[in-house]
Order: structure tokens, then C-alpha cells, then sequence
């Protein structure tokens, strides 16, 4: 289905008001009639944000898929966040047969209170209306918990969704005749918010954020010399310096946000999972006071800061060790000044091809690439230590001193794994050709879930084919039935 140029997505455009304004002037009959000669569904729900069948709509109007999904969505800033590294949202999103984008994003099943609608700005309608000749939804408005319009400082309105609301039935933003102004306070997050939108645009790669909150909080010092987080002394400081009254709201930010219980799991590494998008802006906004370059600001002295992070100060640890063993120390010098064993020195040598003359002559070079060689062929390291004739401690080191190997060996065992528990499958098939998958996953319970989890093109290979349900025989005799 080709549309027509005049009906090109505007700048900035959300989903949502691109198809409210093509079935206004499409000439359908109604909703369901122009989602099915767009999509090939009748009864559809699309989200105000992250809505899905992106790559069906790029195909109407000749548009990369990639760039709805950048510039007329609020995926970016769930990326910039990492909530994407798997690229399952960005699948949902533009392909079929992916999943649901809410399910993905954990945005159904958050506990959360954000308005179910579509916001927009009387001001950019009514300018709208007088150059375009219309006025369309702005997805920068749709940031959950922005309620004022970063351009013209007006609080925004909003038309509800849900099931009898604007994902059923599609309406163009109503002319207003008046306006209510923002607070400073509303404007400044408004803006910083759009301003961080824009810059996840243009990012691509990982952005390390729990490392620059936690650089900005020890210089602001709520995080002591020791590496722990002052959490009593940043609530009260989140609590004092963030009017809540002015992001409180039916557009806003839902009312527990204040209470801050997420600053925990979004700072520390142990009980660290993503979080809301809104989250982030609401901490950043006050941690950076609204610029939002402090997230890709280069920070040159950061491996000085000490967290509460025993993986970073690992790595901390293992730098300053690859810098000594550069310039030529010692490893009695090196041990005194990082607090490490000789055996930790010498294992961080070997995984950054450092030279040593440790323990040169305890086996020739010929024995450790005899050890690697076995090793990589995914020998046990007692029977390696037997043929060889070396101590079982010696394999070991010389394993995990090589970089990669471990988890080389890892797949080979998980390869190995596979392969018997496909023989075990194929012996039972034709021992017992007449038994269907519920009888292969009785009798051989660990071989068939082990094949489904970690190889499922060999899994569907091997077993037979599905069969379908049949219901049971009705007990009604259709020839005494009472006609």
C-alpha cells in the first residue's frame, strides 16, 4: 500500500498521530478498516512511545524502518539507557513475530502510574495548524513525566488512551482556546529531558552511566574514601533540593518516585538492574543540574574515584599492575605496592603477553604448550597432569593465565553436553519409533530440556513433528437428541 508524499510523516511525529491524520483523510470507513490495509490487522493497539509494526509502515511510505524507529519513537531513550543490549525491543518494534515492544521493556509490568495517553502542546497545534494546515502529536512530548512544552513553556494537554481511548479510536490534537502557563521548574526538566532525547539519538554505543553517577557523587562526597554510598545523606539532599510539587500530576511523575527507593539498585553494582528511563532523568536532572554533556564527558582521572564495586576496583588494581610491569619493576616491588600476591602478578603478566623471568626454569616451554594444546582440546586437568607429568596446580594456572581459554573450554563442554544428549535422543527414537515428544520427554527428561535450551534447530531436527490437539469424543448421541 503506497502513501501518498502530502501524508509524510512531520518532524518529530509520533505513530500514533501519523495514522489518526492518514485515516481522516484516507477516505476508510473506520479504524479497523485502515489498520487492515495498512498492517493486515483489523484490532490493534499501539503504544504512545514504543509502538510496534514499524517495518509494515516504513514499507507504506517508503521510509527506513530505522529512522521511525529513531526519530518518531522514544526507543533511543530506552537504549541510551541500556535497556536494549539485546536488540529484542528494536526487533518488536520494527519486525513481526518478535513479541510485544511493553512485554520487552517491562513497561506493562512495571509498577507505575504514568497517564495512558497522548500529550501534546496547544500552542505547537495552533502554530501547526496555521502553517501545515493541521496539527499533529510531538513524540518529545511523550517523555513519561514531562508535563510542559520545552518550546513555548505552556503546560501540555492530553487525550486518554486505553480501551476507550486514543488506541481504539484515533483523533487529531483539538484546537484550545487558552493556555496555562509552566513552572521554571516544569520548563528546566522539560527541556533538559528533550535535550537528553536528542543525544540518545545520536549515540550508538554503551554509555557506562552507574560510572559517571557515581564520579559526580564523590566529588559532590556521598561516597567516602572507602567505597561506601552515603545513601541517608542523598536522600535528604534528592528530598530537599526537588520540589516534587511541580512534577506531581495526572501528566507527571507518579507520587512514590519521590521516595527514591531506585537510587539503591541504579547505583550499586550487586543489586543493579534497569530502571525506568524517567528515573534516570529525574536523578541526572538533579545530579548534573540540567546539562546533560556531563553523560559523555571524558573524565581522564575517574580510575582514581573508589566505589563500592569490587569488579572496578578489580580492574583498577589489575591497571596499575600492567602499568608497573611495563615500566620494568620487580614483581617483590609490585606485590609491596598493589598488595598482591607474586602468583596474581604473574597471571595478569600472562594475560597481557607481558615477559617475565618468574619461574623460568620450573618447565620447559615445550611441556606448557603441550598443557595448552590438550587443554584447548577440552582434556580434563587431572588426565592432562597424569600424561604430561606435571603438578595438577601447573595446569590449572597455565589455563587460567591464558586469555580465552576458559571460556573455550566452557562451549567445548557445552558442545560435548549437546552431542550426548543428542545420541541419547536418536538411540531412544529408534528404539522407540512410536513415541511422540511427551514420551521422549518422560524417559529422557535432562537430554530433551538440555537440546531445547541451548540448541533448538537440533532439538525441532531430532524429535518428531508436533501433533495437534484433538478434542475427546462427545458423550451426546446426536440421533436421541431432541430435535
Amino acid at each position: 500500500m503506497k502513501i501518498p508524499v502530502r501524508h509524510q510523516l512531520q518532524k518529530g511525529e509520533t505513530i500514533l498521530s501519523w495514522l489518526a491524520r492518514w485515516k481522516t483523510i484516507g477516505g476508510f470507513y473506520d479504524e479497523e478498516d485502515m489498520l487492515f490495509h495498512l498492517i493486515g490487522k483489523r484490532r490493534v493497539r499501539f503504544h504512545p512511545y514504543i509502538p510496534h509494526s514499524l517495518g509494515l509502515i516504513a514499507d507504506s511510505i517508503k521510509t527506513p524502518a530505522k529512522s521511525l524507529l529513531l526519530n518518531h519513537t522514544l526507543f533511543p531513550l530506552f537504549r541510551f539507557f541500556n535497556w536494549d543490549n539485546s536488540q529484542a525491543l528494536a526487533n518488536a518494534m520494527t519486525l513481526e513475530g518478535c513479541g510485544s515492544p511493553t512485554s520487552i521493556s517491562t513497561i506493562s509490568t512495571i509498577k507505575n502510574t504514568f497517564y495512558n495517553g497522548h500529550k501534546f502542546c496547544p500552542k505547537c497545534v495552533q502554530q501547526d495548524r496555521k502553517h501545515l494546515g493541521f496539527g499533529y502529536f510531538r513524540i518529545k512530548h511523550q517523555v513519561p513525566g514531562v508535563v510542559a512544552c520545552d518550546e513555548h513553556h505552556c503546560l501540555l494537554h492530553a487525550i486518554q488512551g486505553g480501551d476507550l481511548g486514543y488506541d481504539r479510536k484515533f483523533f487529531n490534537p483539538p484546537k484550545l482556546p487558552s493556555f496555562e502557563p509552566a513552572s521554571s521548574g516544569q520548563i528546566e526538566f522539560a527541556l533538559y529531558a528533550n535535550k537528553i532525547f536528542n543525544l540518545s539519538k545520536r549515540i550508538n554505543s554503551k554509555i557506562d552511566y552507574q560510572g559517571i553517577y557515581l564520579h559526580h557523587l564523590f566529588d559532590k562526597g556521598f561516597i567516602t574514601q572507602n567505597g561506601s554510598l552515603r545513601i541517608k545523606k542523598l536522600f535528604d539532599e534528592l528530598t530537599t533540593q526537588i520540589n516534587e510539587k511541580e512534577f506531581i500530576g495526572e501528566l507527571g511523575i507518579p507520587k512514590y518516585f519521590f521516595e527514591f527507593k531506585f537510587i539503591g539498585p541504579l547505583l550499586r553494582q550487586r543489586t543493579h538492574f534497569p530502571c525506568h528511563p524517567t528515573k534516570h532523568l529525574l536523578f541526572s536532572f538533579w545530579l548534573f543540574k540540567g546539562d546533560e554533556n556531563e553523560f559523555i564527558a571524558h573524565f581522564p582521572e575517574r580510575q582514581k574515584t573508589q566505589i563500592s564495586d569490587n569488579s572496578a576496583k578489580e580492574r583498577l588494581v589489575e591497571d596499575k599492575t600492567v602499568t608497573l610491569l611495563k615500566r620494568g619493576l620487580s614483581m617483590e616491588k609490585i606485590s609491596a605496592l598493589v598488595n598482591k600476591s607474586r602468583c596474581y602478578i604473574r597471571r595478569v603478566a600472562e594475560l597481557h603477553d607481558i615477559g617475565h623471568t618468574s619461574n623460568a626454569s620450573a618447565y620447559k616451554l615445550t611441556i606448557r604448550n603441550r598443557v595448552l594444546l590438550l587443554a584447548a582440546l577440552g582434556r580434563h586437568r587431572e588426565t592432562i597432569s597424569k600424561q604430561l607429568k606435571v603438578g595438577i596446580g601447573y595446569v590449572e594456572q597455565v589455563i587460567s593465565n591464558t586469555k580465552g581459554l576458559v571460556a573455550w573450554r566452557k562451549k567445548l563442554k557445552e558442545y560435548q553436553k549437546i552431542q550426548r544428549a543428542l545420541v541419547e535422543l536418536k538411540k531412544a527414537r529408534n528404539e522407540q519409533p512410536e513415541w511422540r515428544r511427551k514420551e521422549l520427554k518422560s524417559h529422557c527428561n535432562q537430554a530433551f530440556f538440555y537440546l531445547y535450551h541451548h540448541s533448538r534447530k537440533l532439538f525441532e531436527k531430532i524429535l518428531p513433528k508436533k501433533t495437534k490437539p484433538t478434542s475427546p469424543p462427545s458423550k451426546i448421541d446426536h440421533d436421541d437428541s431432541i430435535k
